[in-house]
């Protein structure tokens, strides 16, 4: 915010507050949909939106330091909430989808290399992007701007929809329909477990009549 003019402690102590409460009311409020409206579109409405958002910022911050001016400040302002209600959209999802559509023998190994992710790229904005927009200022948003857009290809070409589709049958998606049926593996066994139950509790039952 310091670079578009906005330097008060208190204002910039507001406008952080309301990003904050709005992902929380995004959150809560989207963890009721995501059965409706589907992993796939969610993750696309919010690509898209933050990349388009993240370029108009790209913009706004590139005239503001040709030609300073209190507007653009504001418009600032707004595309970056306006950034963050995209990105809220999918941010439930991250860890949620990715340990849903990892097999159950992978699944912790993949939320600890997501859990490693997300904190090398916490540490990676908070200390490498300050040094970076110090350098080169609002071209430094460039990268980011090629960031989303190689995003928003990888998402549309191979984001597969699991709505309504339980954790064991998911695989399917991947290995196609001759994959193997974990659910039902598990569930035959089950059956032949209880089957063998009272097999020996008939065989004990009718060895002691006698």
């Amino acid at each position: 915010m310091d670079s578009v003019g906005i330097t008060k402690a208190s204002t910039q102590l507001g406008i952080n507050a309301g990003i904050k409460t709005e992902a929380l009311v995004m959150n809560v409020t989207l963890s009721f949909f995501i059965d409706k409206l589907g992993r796939r579109p969610i993750y696309m409405v919010s690509t898209v939106g933050t990349f388009i958002v993240f370029n108009a910022w790209t913009i706004v911050s590139a005239r503001y330091a040709i030609a300073a001016n209190q507007a653009l400040g504001y418009i600032f302002v707004v595309l970056t909430i306006l950034y963050g209600v995209f990105y809220d959209v999918k941010s439930g999802l991250i860890a949620t989808y990715s340990t849903e559509i990892l097999p159950y023998g992978l699944r912790a190994k993949g939320f600890t290399w997501l859990n490693f992710c997300v904190t090398a790229a916490l540490f990676f904005n908070q200390y490498i992007n300050a040094i970076a927009l110090d350098a080169i200022g609002w071209k430094y948003y460039i990268v980011y701007c090629v960031f989303l857009g190689v995003e928003v290809f990888v998402i549309y070409t191979f984001l597969i929809e699991t709505r309504y589709t339980p954790m064991e049958e998911i695989a399917k998606y991947f290995d196609g329909d001759d994959t193997v049926d974990v659910g039902e593996i598990a569930v035959t066994d089950m059956k032949e477990q209880a089957r063998d139950t009272e097999g020996k509790s008939a065989t004990v039952h009718v060895e002691g009549t006698e």
